[in-house]
């Protein structure tokens, strides 16, 4: 039930301790790393230190919308931060310029400005370069666009 809440919905206390207990069945659930890291004591760092050293790197591969709220405002370690970059890096081009966008719509570039802008830079080039699903000229200079628009942002940033 509590793997089903928005990602704006705020957990009890007691919905935090449940997460907590189950952690490490949850590293086996895409959908409850959100969840899991809402639960993190982070002013403890010994649960700092479990969760993102231990128990981040064994959990498996989730979602593009779960990698995103986890680049949101809400997120304070930048080791997460990386974890959710690594995470949408396996997208395919065409998903990568449409996450583009929607990380643009929701103002999310400078709260993760230097993490994203690395794997924005080594994957630029690629999104350039005509894919399989690209045949149409008008496609291919709206996606060269948005690159170009996402670079300036990018750079103005730094």
């Amino acid at each position: 039930m509590i793997l089903s809440y928005s990602p704006s919905q705020i957990l009890t206390s007691e919905e935090k301790d449940v997460i907590w207990k189950f952690r490490f069945y949850l590293a086996r659930d895409k959908k409850g790393l959100t969840k899991f890291l809402k639960s993190v004591a982070w002013r403890d760092s010994s649960e700092v230190k479990q969760a993102v050293e231990e128990l981040l790197p064994q959990w498996t591969e989730i979602d593009t919308d779960d990698a995103l709220e986890l680049l949101g405002p809400g997120t304070v370690d930048s080791r997460v931060r990386a974890f959710a970059v690594k995470q949408l890096s396996r997208a395919d081009d065409e998903v990568r310029v449409l996450l583009s966008r929607r990380l643009v719509t929701y103002g999310f570039v400078r709260s993760f400005f230097s993490t994203f802008y690395n794997w924005f830079k080594r994957s630029s080039l690629r999104v350039l370069q005509p894919s399989r699903g690209l045949q149409d000229p008008q496609q291919q200079l709206s996606r060269t666009r948005t690159v170009v628009f996402l670079t300036s942002l990018l750079q103005e940033g730094s």
